[in-house]
């Protein structure tokens, strides 16, 4: 009888290096808080979509929350793309603009935003409602699109 040890990512099988990275980077991390949880939808019972993984565009950061003509602009620079303030672990108000696939779609979108007068922008990676580093970000989309 032979045994084998596979790793798995949800139900897809990963190389052990993956799975390696993946428990350095998660092993950590308490997976246990609301932003993590898959709850029930209140009207249906059905259960929520986890927490995606998404490059945005932090427009700046600020200890009292905007109000007005700045943060009108800012709604306007959005467009139709996604906009939501978040308030951050240390009492900060997050302006964040877009959900993006790719790095290098954030980044485009930031450069443009820096060069028309947003010095404050920058590329930046949440899972769900929660910021991760943009390097742990680069190994999750690595490990996922590269199996």
């Amino acid at each position: 009888m032979d045994a084998f040890i596979i790793a798995l990512e949800g139900v897809n099988r990963v190389s052990l290096e993956n799975a390696e990275v993946l428990e350095k980077e998660w092993g950590n991390i308490s997976l246990s808080g609301d932003e993590f949880r898959i709850q029930s939808d209140i009207n249906t019972g059905e259960p929520q979509e986890p927490p995606t993984l998404v490059y945005r565009v932090e427009v700046m950061r600020s200890e009292k929350e905007l109000s007005g003509d700045d943060l009108d602009s800012i709604r306007e620079v959005a467009g139709s793309r996604k906009f939501d303030i978040y308030k951050s672990d240390d009492d900060q108000y997050v302006y964040l603009i877009g959900n993006f696939l790719t790095f290098e779609s954030a980044g485009t979108y930031s450069d443009l935003l820096y060069r028309n007068g947003m010095r404050e922008a920058k590329v930046v990676a949440y899972l769900g409602k929660k910021e991760i580093p943009l390097e742990t970000a680069r190994q999750l989309f690595e490990m996922y699109f590269n199996k």
